[in-house]
Order: structure tokens, then C-alpha cells, then sequence
């Protein structure tokens, strides 16, 4: 079966699960994914809970596999000129570079976009950082705890009530959530450097995606400059918009 991405290569240097989850979609969709580990592997690995169970799988990192299934692995030292040769001479045969450095590391490594388009002039060139690449955070890494939930006001627009606790967010909640908006911009940046033949740069954040996913507080909040209301069960605006306990 033919599969939209099939003829894709894609190379990514990244780690956790932002920029991987995206690159593990890519792969669904049929596209060959070269991942760039540093001589110490992805930081993710072995990061996961270890599966309550008794047999060969009990030692399985499933998290890990969860973002970066249906990739090729290449560990590459990036610290040498060698390394970097490397991967620029597979970005030179590559559709998409996808990657969650910051700018300053992209430089350093001479991956950034004018180095990359110098040598592949149709190449997608695509970052995921925690805050953008420009602006007075663009040099601070982020993570899904804080430039996602923490940094945008999600954790505490969740509150039940101005006094209430912060709820507990689920691992990689942010992480995944930002991949999508991650592939969407991929896919598009694609069809455009097919389309126009010109390389193609975008990028997105953990921030950026976070603020997304409260548009609809902040439509208003943009009009009267008033914090997102956090409301509690007892004051909830309908009561088809409230919780409640329910049987099994």
C-alpha cells in the first residue's frame, strides 16, 4: 500500500517528546525517519516506568517507544567537525530537518537555516523549542511543565476556584499536544517547498501551542484585559458545562 510520506526522508536531532512524537507521526505516515542520538542516547531512554509485569517485556521502555517508533537511530557526535559533516550531507538528501535546538545551538552546529538551505535549497527546515525562536525567552529551554501548562496559565486556569490545588498534568500531555501542531506546520512547509521549489523554514513552541488550546479564554481576556476566570462547581455559568459524579 502506498503511504502518503513514503517518499520522505526525514533527519531529526531532538530528545524527551515534543519534537519526537512529531517525528514518530511522520513515520506513520510512511516517511523514513534517520534519528541523530549524541554517543550518550536520547535522554528519554530508560526514563519510562518499568512495566508491572513478569516477562522478557518487563525491561521494554514503551515511553520511549511510544515517540519514536518506526525510526532508524544514528548516533552521531555533533562536539566533531566529522559529526556534523555527517548529518549535513544527509540534510542534503533529506525533504525535512526537524529538530528541537535553540537557535544558538542550531548556529553552533551549523545546522541553523542558511547554513542547511546553502546545501539543500528545497529543504523543510522545522524547530520546536519551548518558547520560540525569537523574544526575550527564545534562549530558555522549556519543558511541558512549565513553558506548556506552567508558563501559559494552564496549570492555573485549571484551579477548581481561585483557592483551589493545581491539578497533577499526565506525562508528555503538553509534549504531545505541541507535536501535532508541530506535524501541521511540517506537512504544510512540504507542500510548499514542492509546490514553489524554495526551501521552507517554521517553527513552533510549547508556549505558542499552550495559548492556542486556551483561545477560547483568551477572546475575551484580549477584549478586557481580565484574568481567565477560574470557576468553581458551585459557580458555573450552566450546568451542562459543570462535572459530576457519575455511576458506573
Amino acid at each position: 500500500m502506498v503511504s502518503p510520506l513514503d517518499d520522505i526522508l526525514v533527519i531529526e536531532i531532538d530528545n524527551w517528546m515534543a519534537s519526537p512524537s512529531a517525528g514518530a507521526i511522520l513515520a506513520d505516515l510512511g516517511a523514513r525517519v534517520i534519528k541523530i542520538e549524541p554517543p550518550s542516547g536520547d535522554p528519554m531512554r530508560n526514563m519510562g516506568r518499568a512495566p508491572k509485569i513478569d516477562s522478557p517485556l518487563k525491561t521494554f521502555d514503551f515511553q520511549f517507544d511510544v515517540d519514536n517508533r518506526g525510526k532508524e537511530s544514528l548516533v552521531v557526535d555533533l562536539t566533531q567537525p566529522e559529526g556534523i559533516a555527517i548529518v549535513q550531507h544527509l540534510c542534503g538528501k533529506a525533504q525535512i530537518f526537524m529538530c528541537n535546538l535553540l537557535l544558538e545551538r542550531q548556529q553552533k552546529y551549523h545546522l541553523d537555516p542558511e547554513t542547511l538551505f546553502a546545501i539543500n535549497p528545497t529543504l523543510v527546515h522545522a524547530t520546536l523549542t519551548g518558547y520560540g525562536t525569537t523574544g526575550p525567552d527564545a534562549w530558555r529551554p522549556g519543558y511541558d511543565v512549565t513553558a506548556f501548562f506552567g508558563r501559559s496559565g494552564l496549570y492555573d486556569a485549571m484551579r477548581e476556584g481561585d483557592d483551589g490545588i493545581v491539578p497533577q498534568a499526565r506525562p508528555a500531555q503538553g509534549d504531545h499536544t505541541t507535536g501535532l501542531a508541530f506535524v501541521a506546520g511540517i506537512l504544510a512547509a512540504l507542500r510548499q517547498a514542492e509546490r514553489s521549489g524554495t526551501a521552507q523554514t517554521i517553527e513552533t513552541s510549547l508556549f505558542e501551542t499552550a495559548v492556542w488550546t486556551q483561545a477560547s479564554d483568551y477572546a475575551t481576556t484580549a477584549m478586557d484585559s481580565a484574568p481567565v476566570r477560574r470557576r468553581a462547581r458551585p459557580n458555573m455559568l450552566t450546568p451542562t458545562a459543570n462535572r459530576y459524579p457519575c455511576g458506573e
